[in-house]
């Protein structure tokens, strides 16, 4: 699913250390077979581009401490830093010394020129990284202030890697969490802002990957179309999402009489429930999940799709579902 309907993928892992990504011997899914097929399964003729960000101030350190520093080297060109003994270096604080409240985020590379100010707590431990020289071209995407008594800089901050001939991807990999980052002016989130815009409008700026749309935040508002004043238009929507209590609510619309097929899958794209597999006549309709599989089993807490295809129109829409309870 992720491959199929995405384009770009974030990780916010914040201030979490470890186990991040599994699989693990006794939960979680195959989460490193999941970004590997996102990344490196090309679907169409020529391959669909991605783009990959990740960040937070533990996700390094979690994927060295399980041993996963070989899949971080060879996908995303990165490893954390070193010193002279080898141990690697998971605090910037302590790294270089620099025991101010706020240090510097100076953007490079693809996305330079934005000066942020992060967060230097000794509770907020930003990994240091390095770029790893091999076929990704690696690229410092950012940098720590570079002061601090211990004289061990500069300190890489963030490593991106551009997609090229024969690797359809571009990924970015920050050593911070995104919620310490501020403007250096007032310290106000606008910071953050800033940073996700400069990032997003390189992403936009790639050939083929992902363009922009009119509404920046469509799922924020998930409104339905009205085209051309017809009566009927094609839409879907989901209620009660995130899940909670209840039922989810299919929410859809067909412009004309057609055959509809609505079916709910995991996030591996294992089909978990077929909701319906009929016609409808024109106009609005409703269709719920109860978080069962198609033997009545309730499912896990997690994240699901929903998938809408209308036989003859051929209108195709997916809406992403949260499973809290």
């Amino acid at each position: 699913m992720l491959r199929t309907y995405y384009k770009v993928l974030l990780i916010l892992s914040g201030d979490l250390n470890s186990g991040i990504l599994g699989p693990f011997g006794d939960r979680g899914a195959n989460d490193l077979d999941l970004l590997n097929k996102f990344m490196l399964v090309g679907l169409g003729n020529p391959p669909q581009k991605k783009a990959v960000l990740i960040e937070g101030d533990g996700f390094v350190e979690s994927e060295w401490n399980s041993s996963h520093d070989p899949w971080l080297a060879d996908m995303f060109g990165v490893a954390p830093k070193y010193n002279g003994t080898g141990d690697p270096q998971f605090s910037y604080k302590a790294w270089s010394g620099n025991s101010a409240q706020y240090a510097d985020l100076i953007t490079a590379g693809p996305i330079a020129g934005d000066v942020l100010s992060m967060g230097n707590s000794c509770l907020w431990t930003g990994d240091v990284l390095d770029p790893v020289a091999n076929g990704t071209n690696p690229q410092v995407s950012a940098y720590y202030q570079n002061t601090g008594p211990n004289n061990h800089g500069p300190y890489v901050a963030g490593v991106y890697t551009p997609i090229q001939t024969g690797k359809f991807y571009e990924s970015y990999v920050d050593g911070w969490n995104i919620a310490h980052v501020f403007r250096a002016t007032d310290f106000s989130s606008i910071g953050r802002i800033g940073y996700f815009a400069r990032v997003f409008t390189q992403i936009a700026g790639v050939s083929g990957l992902c363009q922009i749309r009119d509404s920046p935040c469509e799922w924020c508002v998930d409104v339905t179309p009205i085209a051309g004043g017809q009566e009927f238009v094609d839409f879907m929507q989901m209620r009660n999402n995130p899940m909670l209590t209840g039922r989810a609510n299919v929410h859809f619309g067909l412009a004309q009489p057609d055959r509809v097929t609505a079916r709910v899958y995991d996030v591996s794209g294992r089909l978990v429930r077929t909701l319906a597999d009929r016609n409808f006549p024109a106009g609005e309709h409703d269709l719920y999940w109860d978080g069962t599989d198609d033997n009545g089993r309730r499912m896990e807490r997690g994240v699901y799709f929903t998938q809408l295809k209308y036989a003859k129109t051929g209108f195709v829409d997916a809406k992403k579902i949260a499973v809290l309870r």
